[in-house]
């Protein structure tokens, strides 16, 4: 195997290692994933950290927002997942649709408008929610127009409820 190829195993297999052995190891591994771009593993913390604020109202030591803010620094940009060769907000973004996460994917998006759009557009899951970043850019007739289209559809024409829901919005 070659160095990269050895470094990234490395980094897969330490990950869920630090967590466990070490007393702070959730703070150390997050530091760690940030320091040398491990998405797989910030995602994962940042998840289960999650699912435990909502029971607990703490808040989330691990969110993304943060790195996302920062996105700009063009090494997020650059540094690409050594599995799927995504940038981190690529990554996050599907790391969260794959999982059925998608109001996370809405969330996270605010930060990468442009890349949510397309995404938005091109997955088949995340159509029916076009009209979240409208209404949230103030774009109330194209809020509107997509709501009336997720009325028309026929996975919401099978239920009379899903119809009457989204033309209550429009």
């Amino acid at each position: 195997k070659g160095g990269e190829e050895k470094y990234n195993l490395v980094k897969e297999l330490a990950f869920p290692l630090l967590r466990r052995v070490l007393m702070d190891g959730d703070a150390v591994a997050f530091q760690l994933g940030v320091k040398y771009h491990y998405y797989e593993g910030l995602c994962d913390i940042s998840h289960q950290y999650d699912k435990y604020s909502l029971s607990t109202k703490e808040e989330n030591p691990y969110k993304l927002d943060q790195l996302l803010h920062t996105q700009e620094n063009s090494r997020w940009q650059q540094v690409c997942d050594y599995k799927t060769g995504l940038s981190f907000p690529e990554f996050l973004l599907q790391w969260h649709i794959n999982r059925g996460l998608y109001a996370q994917v809405l969330d996270y998006g605010r930060y990468c408008p442009a890349l949510l759009s397309t995404l938005l557009a091109k997955d088949e899951r995340l159509q029916k929610y076009q009209w979240i970043p409208s209404l949230r850019s103030n774009e109330y007739a194209e809020a509107s127009r997509q709501l009336l289209t997720n009325a028309k559809s026929p996975e919401s024409s099978s239920t009379l409820s899903s119809s009457r829901r989204a033309l209550s919005l429009a």
